[in-house]
Order: structure tokens, then C-alpha cells, then sequence
């Protein structure tokens, strides 16, 4: 590109516009006199147009495209109910070991452990079933053990997805979704809808950050705290008024937990299996789990 300018004086001056070359390549020049009302400061500028009218002979090139490598799904943890139930039972001890993992509890572990064995025992069932040709068993020996073995895993089957329901949340940190307050005209009502919340997100806490859980007192309101988690009560630490206090449950029913814990030596891992060691009425059960924690 070539430039020629003039920074203006006070006489006319004159400039030569030049041009590398006119309508048939030729070089041409132009000369233009300038008087005292382009000296002011302005400097005249021709460059040469080279590539000016190549740009429009050259496409843009487009930007390579964006891969969106985000689905913007969370993982949900159902493949624990795809593969117990597409196997059987056979592979239930999976999603089991897989919790004890993210979890770090040994008794889920030991229920890996449990369902394994099932699975050992349903496969040795199946090659003892005598069978013919086309598969079919044989005699009434054979017969009896088929059906040991299609009760056996149907059991597994159902036990294993109750058990797995709950866990599956917590080992992927899915919270129990509280109800939506629908615009509650009753005080009463909608203290308790905001009471439900702040137990779901207490035990998001206590399931993702249990040193926060401690420090926030979380499930010990015998304690001076600051924060609110709904009405929680840890049952492995919390006295036993305490616990019959918030779960609103006969004393000596509370005292099963304590009792429980200190006979077992070690905290409780899961909340059904408290309840099953303290030998607490079934009848209990529900009204229990809706205010029981387990801060490890």
C-alpha cells in the first residue's frame, strides 16, 4: 500500500495523489492543489487499492463450530435397578460395593457380601437342576430346585431395589425433594412445609460434608447451635430424652438406641439397620426415619 500526505501550511501547496496503476495498469498520477481551508491540520491520504476488491472474492471462513461437550445431566444412579434387574439378581451385589465406595461404610460392604453369596448359591442351584435336551428339568428333584432357585432370585430382586431406593440418593446426592409450599394461607402449614426443607438440606449436608454436619450441630439439639436443621435428632450420639423428644417417641423406646449403640461398639451406618438392631416396633418405623440422622 502506498501513502502520500500533506500536513497543511499557510500558502496553497500542492499534492500528488498517486496511484499505482489506473483502469489498464498504467500508473496514474494526479496532482490537486490545496488551498487555506485544507491547511488546517489535514493531511490527505490516497492509499492504493490493491486488495481492496479481493475480499469479496474470498469467502469468510467459517468459525469451527462449537462442540457442546455438556449434556447438563446429573447422574442419577439408576443403572443400580437396571443391572439387578436385567440380571436377576445375580450382579445386585454390584451397586452395593459401588455405594460402599462413595459412602465409606462397612456395612454396605457386607451386604456386597451377602448378595454375592445369594448369587454364588442361585448359580450352584442352577447347575445341580438335573435337565434334558431341551433345557427343561428333569424328575422332581429338578423341578424343586428351579423353583428354589426363581423364588430365591425373585426375593433378591425385590429386597435388593427396596434397599437400593434410598441409597441410590445418597450415594449420588440426590436430596429427597421437598414439597413446594403452595402459596399456604395457614401459618401451621406452612411452618411445617419449611420444617420438611430444612431436614432435606440438613442431610445433604451431613451426606456430602459430614465435618460440616458436626460443626453446624446438625441432629443434636441438646447442644448451643446456630443452625436450624428442622428438627433432626442423630441417633448416633443424641441421649435418649433427646431422641424421644424429637422423634416423639416413649422413652424407653429411645433408650433401644442407646443401648443398641453401646452394645455394638461402632456407630450405626444406615438408619433401617438401627432401627432393626434397637428392635424398635415396626409401627414406629416411619415416624422415626422422617426425623432420625446419622452423622458418622
Amino acid at each position: 500500500m502506498v501513502l502520500s500526505a500533506a500536513v497543511a501550511g499557510r500558502r496553497p501547496m500542492a499534492v500528488m495523489l498517486r496511484r499505482p496503476w489506473g483502469a489498464h495498469g498504467a500508473a496514474n498520477t494526479r496532482t490537486r492543489m490545496l488551498g487555506d481551508d485544507d491547511s488546517r491540520g489535514v493531511a490527505v491520504v490516497t492509499a492504493s487499492c490493491k486488495y481492496a476488491d479481493m475480499d469479496s472474492h474470498h469467502p469468510q471462513v467459517p468459525a469451527p463450530p462449537t462442540l457442546n461437550t455438556a449434556s447438563g445431566r446429573t447422574p442419577t444412579g439408576r443403572w443400580y435397578f437396571v443391572l439387578t434387574i436385567l440380571t436377576a439378581g445375580l450382579f445386585a451385589w454390584v451397586p452395593f460395593l459401588h455405594a460402599a465406595q462413595r459412602l465409606n461404610r462397612p456395612h454396605l460392604r457386607r451386604l456386597a457380601a451377602v448378595y454375592g453369596g445369594v448369587a454364588v448359591l442361585m448359580l450352584a442351584l442352577t447347575g445341580m437342576t438335573p435337565v434334558d435336551a431341551a433345557g427343561d428339568p428333569v424328575g422332581k428333584v429338578g423341578g424343586v430346585l428351579q423353583f428354589l432357585t426363581v423364588v430365591l432370585s425373585l426375593a433378591t430382586l425385590g429386597v435388593a431395589c427396596f434397599q437400593l431406593a434410598p441409597l441410590r440418593r445418597e450415594a449420588y446426592g440426590l436430596a429427597t425433594p421437598a414439597p413446594q409450599p403452595v402459596a399456604a394461607a395457614d401459618p401451621a402449614v406452612a411452618a411445617v412445609l419449611a420444617a420438611r426443607a430444612r431436614r432435606a438440606e440438613a442431610r445433604a449436608i451431613v451426606t456430602k460434608d459430614p465435618l460440616m454436619a458436626r460443626e453446624l450441630g446438625i441432629g443434636r439439639p441438646d447442644r448451643r447451635r446456630a443452625y436450624d436443621d428442622g428438627g433432626l435428632v442423630d441417633l448416633n450420639g443424641a441421649p435418649a430424652d433427646v431422641i424421644a423428644t424429637t422423634c416423639d417417641i416413649p422413652a424407653s423406646t429411645a433408650e433401644l438406641f442407646v443401648q443398641a449403640r453401646e452394645a455394638r461398639g461402632v456407630a450405626f451406618s444406615d438408619v433401617d439397620e438401627a432401627l432393626i438392631l434397637a428392635e424398635v416396633p415396626v409401627q414406629l418405623w416411619d415416624q422415626i426415619r422422617d426425623r432420625a440422622i446419622l452423622v458418622p
